[in-house]
């Protein structure tokens, strides 16, 4: 194990296997880099490297958001009344933790004005969060996945009557979000590219 600081035990220091696992990319990727000095990493006395689970996560989090094309800054969508109104009402009842509500309630509002508003922002620090504490991709957008899967249940009941070109107006937005998030974690990896 490499030398300790105080407060760092032997739990801390990730083979390169588990740290490559946490930031979504192969244990060769990851390699390379340290090799290149681009991920901050110590050797062992037998030559293997680690990597302190509490400076990867501070390198992540110091690197900053990857850059997007004007296209995608566009925060303009088609307004979805029907589809709007239901998630207004149904929010609450969805099944999940508070987070499924307020992005329910979230995407309710934007589909209502027309506008994502600050929702992408959100999105996209909400990626770096799951970045920043080592989390692979799927594990960062796994709750968002979840969400489009209790919205577009939500959006089909018989009582909400959402025609299906809003409920699928509905996902895309979604999509949109969980992109942006991606986007958010993509930006804590050394080469800005998801992983899995």
């Amino acid at each position: 194990m490499p030398p300790e600081a105080p407060g760092m035990t032997g739990a801390d220091w990730l083979p390169i296997s588990e740290a490559a696992r946490a930031l979504g990319v192969s244990p060769s990727t990851l390699r390379g880099w340290a090799a290149e000095g681009r991920v901050p990493h110590v050797r062992t006395a037998g030559g293997h490297r680690r990597f302190h689970r509490a400076v990867l996560a501070e390198w992540l989090a110091g690197r900053p958001p990857a850059p997007r094309s004007r296209t995608e800054r566009s925060t303009h969508i088609a307004v979805a009344p029907r589809a709007a109104a239901a998630l207004a009402r149904g929010a609450d009842g969805i099944d999940g933790d508070g987070d499924a509500r307020q992005w329910a309630h979230e995407v309710a509002r934007d589909l209502a004005s027309g506008h994502l508003g600050g929702a992408l922002e959100r999105a996209e620090a909400h990626g770096r969060a799951h970045g920043a504490r080592g989390a692979s991709a799927m594990q960062a957008v796994a709750g968002m996945v979840a969400i489009e899967r209790r919205v577009d249940t939500l959006l089909a009941r018989p009582e909400h009557a959402v025609p299906r070109s809003e409920r699928d107006h509905a996902v895309a937005v979604i999509h949109r979000l969980e992109a942006r998030l991606l986007d958010g974690w993509a930006s804590t990896t050394p080469d800005g590219a998801p992983g899995t």
